[in-house]
């Protein structure tokens, strides 16, 4: 679950709360929290020219391949 301190459109508190309800269940969840970021800025740092905003592109990619294995692209 990737959520920015400055995120008001999904407070941290719910982004917390919906990974510990997964994490109860057996999910395989795994959370980061980028300072200084909030919900669009998370979004846009996945585009080719504003990649730089942060790392929430590569943290998804290697939570993907971790839990895929060798069926990761």
């Amino acid at each position: 679950m990737l959520t920015g301190d400055q995120d008001t459109t999904v407070r941290l508190t719910n982004t917390m709360a919906l990974a510990a309800r997964l994490k109860a269940v057996g999910a395989p969840v795994s959370s980061r929290i980028y300072p200084g970021l909030g919900h669009v800025d998370i979004l846009t740092g996945m585009s080719r020219l504003l990649r730089q905003r942060g790392t929430a592109l590569d943290d998804m990619d290697m939570f993907l391949k971790a839990r895929l294995g060798a069926r990761a692209p």
